[in-house]
């Protein structure tokens, strides 16, 4: 009979190197995943404000539309950057020829400035609804993080399609997500910043969602593990306290428990003799 022959494994020791090296316990992986999805955030904030309603307090940050707009306007630049390029030097267009490149250069096109004029708008009444002096309503409170109602596809939820019921996890996931990358395609015609900006937002909107999801399942999947845990060590603690005596060598353990004594009290120039186990040979046994 061994100790740890339980008949089951712990939850850590089936996860393996995963389970000590997770990019969460990983302080360099951590930090820079930290900055990855910061990014993310800030990229797919739009689409939130524009699917979403009743989000929670600290769901959208309120430095948020002004990183926001420094890189819609980074962006801006360099497509009008890259368009000059394209007409000007690869297909061979020269300056004079035709001179739209320099509006675009200037200036960012209507739908863009009318795309901003919009965010900034619905971003102010996002940050004027809460307002951090009012008294929470206990029976109407909802979590600071909570990621918010579905606003034009809460109607599909519960319905069935294609032998599936459509629930909140299918919408905020797949439908959103692909809604606001499929609008980005139809306005890269009209508006190629507004066009690449959108189709990002959209790809981060569903990088966004699903890390919400997997960090929720891993904290569940954490919870279940540390059950499975509690029950390893349970059993072990139970066949510990069955074994016989003779299943233990005493004799050991009890030259365990004199050596960190006497190494604890005794000083490093006196010569510690410590009587063998009756098992071995009556000589002693010097320990510096």
């Amino acid at each position: 009979m061994t100790l740890f022959d339980t008949g089951a494994y712990s939850a850590q020791q089936q996860g393996g190197i995963y389970s000590t090296l997770r990019p969460e316990r990983n302080p360099i992986a951590n930090a820079i995943l930290g900055v990855v999805f910061f990014a993310v955030a800030i990229a797919a904030y739009p689409a939130k404000l524009f699917f979403r309603e009743h989000l929670g307090e600290r769901a959208i940050r309120i430095i948020d539309p002004f990183i926001y707009l420094i890189a819609f306007c980074q962006l801006g630049f360099w497509t009008a950057l890259g368009s000059f390029l394209l007409h000007s030097v690869l297909l061979g267009d020269g300056l004079l020829k035709d001179w739209s490149w320099l509006g675009i250069a200037l200036s960012l096109p209507i739908p863009s400035l009318v795309f901003l004029f919009w965010l900034f708008r619905i971003s102010y009444k996002h940050f004027k609804s809460i307002n951090l002096h009012q008294s929470i309503e206990y029976d109407n409170r909802c979590h600071s993080f909570y990621r918010g109602d579905s606003r034009y596809f809460k109607s599909f939820i519960g319905k069935n399609w294609r032998n599936a019921t459509v629930s909140q996890f299918h919408i905020q996931l797949l439908a959103e997500p692909l809604s606001t990358f499929l609008f980005g395609i139809a306005l890269l015609f009209l508006d190629m910043t507004l066009g690449i900006a959108l189709m990002i937002g959209g790809v981060c909107f569903f990088i966004d969602e699903f890390e919400v999801i997997r960090r929720r399942r891993d904290m569940v999947l954490d919870v279940l593990d540390g059950e499975m845990d509690a029950m390893y060590i349970e059993k072990a603690r139970n066949l510990f306290r069955k074994l016989k005596e003779e299943d233990v060598d005493l004799a050991k353990i009890d030259i365990g428990f004199d050596l960190h004594r006497l190494l604890n009290n005794g000083s490093k120039n006196n010569r510690i003799t410590i009587l063998p186990p009756l098992s071995q040979t009556n000589a002693d046994t010097d320990i510096i």
